[in-house]
């Protein structure tokens, strides 16, 4: 037995040695030079800044793959922050932060502070691109922090104080973005950074300018100007001047504002070539031409606006003409030539009509309207005021049909921004399913490679090659299985995929369904309007025709009173020649009776000049009268058109919103039974109903389809009508966000998920903003055949449920105390879970019914409401609907007015 061992050893530890050092091979890596993977990525950085996005992520790729196999930390942290600025260049801003973070991982393991501060910084860009400026802001302060033990990058300190100036000019923070661009003023001294001295000036004056604060606006200007360098910046300058001079004009310098746009035309005329400048020069000239006017130098002013038509009529945009035709027509106008004006005005409106440019020819009839004014030609500023008003109508027509087009390319591109983020979310899962079987793939190719250098080193012992034979057809099995677990996953996601894209087919079809419908439905109603207006102008016309038949009928009876007046003259005449006949009769009262008479004559002739002085008053107050009553009837018109306009946007957004509602179809798919009493206040709701099905992943070991979990809820929204309206929208997308999107199923973290969004959307941490909503939320899941298990959370509205057994017995889950929005930020929203029966009745329910009066002002309350619930409850859904309703009718008793709108929803499980 000894001699035995001793003849096998030696071959033994031969072959062990041999397999360890073939081990040690293997688990050797290859080295890889690393100055090909800096290369790359410096070639990645180079398509980067000359935007050849794509041969960027090639490189970069390559250089990740390199430095992943050769384990150089370096390398892979700077391919990964090269990937993060492409997929930002690619807006796949997903992709990016990710790239960004994995990058960050790797500078933090590798203690690189200046690194970590440039992909804080990247971070902050990405955000602020991403729309979320106070996330671009934590990520700036970050950078900074990183950069304080740092003294020698100046570059980056600079680049994040221009940053955070910018985040704050988007959330509307003008003195902290003033504060930022100061500070980064104070770093700008040097002679090599004046042009980032000069852009950091003119954000700052632009800044000022909006904020009305035209004197600090100006200052900063002029210290724009005399920075600028005076030999190569000609352009520059005179766009400094030209900014300059409508900060004077704004300020009420007309003098200065001519002289700094003079200052700037000379320079554009100086520039070669000219003709690139004339359209600004044509600018300038207008400019200068209009503050003349101000000055109250007419001449000057219509020289200047001459030559700016001198040069627009070189461009191909003949509306740039007509407008500075206008302006010189307004010119003549006030020179008192007419004529001229006239003529300026035919040109202007030739070149409108031509090009049917309305607000053209609106300014061109107002032109006209001064002119007749001055001419007091009543009848022609009549004609062209009912031309004006013509315009404006049509103006406002065409302006509404811009808004509703608007309003539909909005919700396209809504629908197509949610359809991007699912299909975005599927696509970064399916990337990582592959990530992860093909990390497993290579492992098993590499554990397949050693068992069969074993194999073939080990030949020779016979028992030991047996063994391990063994365990290489049980490995492989395992690894089959595996694999084959992996096609069949591949399968159903495919499968999966292939459903979901069905059903976007089938929904963006219904959506096309719908917009046809809706056009069909505007035309009708642009048929409708055109009948209304036709019927308005015939009963203007039937108006003006009154009016001439009533002044007929006026100047008849006036003519008919001068008539008898001249009769009752004469009649007294023939009195006075008796008395005259009788005094010759009576000679010794002759001379005075002749007195007399005398006197009266001339009394009479005094009244007779009175008499038409207040007719032809009284003539000149009529023809006043019956123009106010004109000007009146178009502004009672225009009023009517308004309201109109209002009343038919609002009614446009109450589709918008009833279209957003859950249909009755959907209800009844997913519910047994279920009732909806929706009664707004005003045409729009604050209120509003919400469902969501989410069908959960089957289990690998199972092979039966889970049943859908279901989401419910009653929101009732700060407000009613528009207001209210509007934040119903933001809570309903928000709502299908936090589901569909972010995947949050557990009702309270739902809630906070809400609060959160909505305190962040309507900024309640800067502003007074207290607006908020109400919400009743449910979770339903079913357990076996018989129960459900319902999740309850709410903020400020409870939960009521009936059980069959009991069908009368009201029970009630109360809800958190705290409201969703608002200024407070410590919040508790918890949820409530219970097993509920198959045929278990659940009410959700706002406010809106508990505070309905009566007509002695007394609300329904809500005792009276839960006793309602309690009585009707063992009806069917439809019998207690129709109860509640004529239950609330008979405590109304006729009674129209309504506090607030009105929700309240039923459901049978």
């Amino acid at each position: 037995m000894l001699r035995w061992i001793t003849h096998i050893l030696p071959p033994g530890y031969l072959v062990i040695a041999l397999l360890c050092v073939q081990v040690k091979l293997w688990a050797t890596p290859v080295k890889i030079d690393t100055n090909q993977i800096i290369k790359l990525n410096e070639q990645a950085q180079q398509a980067l800044l000359t935007k050849q996005t794509f041969l960027a992520l090639h490189r970069a790729q390559q250089a990740l793959k390199l430095a992943e196999q050769d384990a150089y930390d370096r390398g892979s942290a700077n391919s990964l922050f090269i990937l993060g600025k492409v997929n930002q260049t690619l807006k796949k801003f997903a992709s990016s932060l990710n790239f960004f973070l994995q990058a960050k991982t790797i500078y933090e393991k590798l203690q690189q502070s200046n690194d970590i501060a440039w992909v804080y910084y990247e971070i902050g860009n990405l955000y602020l691109q991403w729309q979320s400026p106070t996330k671009s802001l934590e990520n700036y302060k970050k950078s900074q922090q990183e950069l304080y033990n740092q003294q020698s990058n100046g570059a980056l300190t600079r680049l994040l104080l221009e940053k955070i100036g910018d985040a704050h000019y988007q959330m509307n923070k003008p003195s902290k973005a003033v504060a930022s661009y100061r500070q980064l003023l104070n770093l700008q001294q040097s002679t090599k950074l004046v042009k980032d001295r000069l852009n950091t000036l003119k954000k700052l004056a632009k800044i000022h300018k909006q904020n009305q604060k035209l004197s600090i606006a100006l200052s900063y200007e002029q210290l724009i100007l005399k920075t600028l360098p005076h030999k190569d910046n000609l352009s520059e300058q005179a766009r400094t001047l030209h900014n300059i001079g409508f900060l004077y004009k704004q300020l009420k310098r007309p003098q200065e504002a001519v002289e700094a746009f003079v200052k700037a035309l000379k320079l554009y005329q100086a520039q070669k070539p000219p003709k690139i400048y004339e359209s600004i020069c044509a600018d300038l000239m207008t400019s200068i031409g209009i503050t003349y006017n101000f000055l109250q130098e007419p001449q000057k002013s219509q020289n200047y606006l001459e030559k700016a038509i001198e040069l627009r009529k070189k461009e191909p945009n003949p509306l740039e003409t007509a407008r500075l035709y206008n302006l010189l027509a307004t010119n003549y106008c006030i020179q008192g030539n007419p004529d001229e004006a006239e003529k300026r005005l035919q040109q202007a409106i030739k070149i409108a009509q031509a090009n049917q440019n309305k607000e053209v020819l609106q300014n061109s009839y107002k032109v006209y309207i001064k002119i007749h004014e001055q001419n007091r030609n009543n009848r022609q500023i009549k004609t062209y005021y009912k031309r004006l008003v013509k315009l404006k109508e049509e103006i406002e027509i065409e302006n509404q049909q811009k808004l509703q087009a608007l309003y539909a390319q909005q919700l396209a591109i809504e629908k197509k921004e949610n359809d991007y983020r699912l299909l975005l979310a599927e696509e970064e899962k399916q990337a990582s399913l592959n990530r992860q079987l093909q990390l497993e793939s290579e492992k098993k190719e590499q554990t397949l490679a050693l068992k069969a250098s074993e194999l073939t080193l080990l030949r020779r012992e016979q028992e030991l090659q047996q063994a391990r034979l063994d365990n290489e057809l049980l490995e492989k099995g395992k690894v089959k299985q595996l694999l084959s677990m992996a096609e069949q996953r591949l399968r159903s996601e495919e499968q999966r995929l292939l459903i979901d894209s069905l059903r976007t087919n089938k929904k963006i079809q219904q959506l096309a369904f719908a917009q046809q419908r809706a056009r069909d439905k505007e035309r009708k109603q642009r048929i409708a309007l055109l009948e209304k207006d036709k019927k308005l102008r015939q009963q203007i016309l039937h108006e003006e025709r009154v009016l001439r038949r009533n002044t007929l009928i006026g100047m008849g009876i006036f003519l008919l009173l001068t008539l008898a007046f001249t009769y009752q003259i004469r009649k007294r005449n023939q009195k006075l020649k008796k008395q005259n006949q009788e005094i010759i009769k009576h000679q010794q009262d002759a001379q005075e009776i002749a007195r007399e008479l005398m006197k009266i004559n001339k009394n009479l002739q005094v009244k007779e000049i009175k008499l038409e002085e207040s007719n032809t008053k009284l003539e000149k107050q009529n023809y006043e009268i019956r123009a106010h009553n004109f000007i009146l009837n178009d502004t009672i018109d225009e009023l009517g058109r308004k309201n109109k306009h209002i009343q038919d946007s609002l009614h446009y957004a109450q589709r918008m919103q009833n279209a957003m509602l859950p249909f009755k179809a959907e209800m009844e798919e997913v519910f047994q039974e279920h009732f909806v009493i929706f009664k707004p206040k005003e045409i729009v709701s604050g209120d509003f109903y919400w469902l969501a099905s989410v069908k959960p992943r089957k289990a690998p070991s199972t092979t039966v389809q889970p049943t859908p979990i279901l989401f419910f809820a009653v929101v009732d929204c700060t407000g009613h009508g528009v207001p209210g309206g509007f934040l119903s929208m933001m809570g309903f997308a928000l709502l299908n966000e936090i589901i569909h999107i972010e995947k949050v199923y557990s009702p309270a973290k739902i809630l906070h998920r809400l609060d959160t969004e909505i305190r962040q959307s309507l900024k309640q941490a800067n502003t007074r903003n207290n607006d908020g909503m109400d919400i009743c939320l449910c979770k339903l899941e079913e357990t076996n055949t018989q129960n459900h298990q319902l999740t309850f959370a709410g903020a400020k509205r409870p939960l009521f449920y009936t059980l069959p057994q009991v069908p009368n017995e009201l029970i009630q889950i109360p809800a958190s105390r705290s409201s969703i929005g608002g200024s407070k930020t410590r919040k508790i929203f918890e949820e409530e879970t219970l097993d509920i029966p198959k045929g278990s009745t659940l009410y959700l329910s706002t406010d809106g019914m508990i505070h309905l009066p009566n007509k002695t002002r007394r609300n329904f309350g809500s005792r009276r409401f839960k006793q309602m619930l309690a009585k009707y409850a063992h009806l069917s859904l439809a019998e207690q609907q129709e109860a509640i309703v004529h239950h609330l009718r008979d405590f109304q008793n006729n009674e129209t007015e309504q506090r607030d709108d009105i929700t309240l929803v039923g459901i049978r499980t």
